[in-house]
């Protein structure tokens, strides 16, 4: 009996997301954040904020072969900023997804 594949997010481990990134956070806008890979570890910062998380602050960060991360929120005006868990699925070079749990997502999209 042939299984039907499912994606398992984060196998590909060539994968280098170092660089500029655009994501749209809904009920903002887009924003730029600068990932920084060290092995399998990401660490993203915006470098445009909103009124939640400014630029300069980090919004996620994850094991780029499991997943596992965490996200940050905050309160308008970045009051009682907190991590919360969340995952990270590389879907290609060009195009990834943060999900804060119980927070929503947000799809990145590589910035040329």
């Amino acid at each position: 009996m042939m299984q039907t594949s499912q994606t398992t997010p984060n196998t590909d481990q060539t994968i280098n997301l170092n660089g500029e990134w655009i994501g749209h956070y809904r009920g903002h806008y887009d924003q730029v954040v600068r990932i920084t890979q060290q092995g399998d570890e990401v660490v993203a910062v915006k470098i445009t904020g909103d009124e939640h998380v400014p630029g300069g602050a980090v919004t996620f960060r994850a094991n780029i072969k499991t997943g596992v991360g965490e996200g940050q929120v905050a309160e308008k005006e970045f009051r009682n900023a907190c991590f919360v868990p969340g995952k990270l699925e590389v879907v290609n070079a060009e195009r990834i997804v943060f999900v804060w749990e119980n927070c929503g997502k947000v799809e990145f999209r590589k910035d040329d």
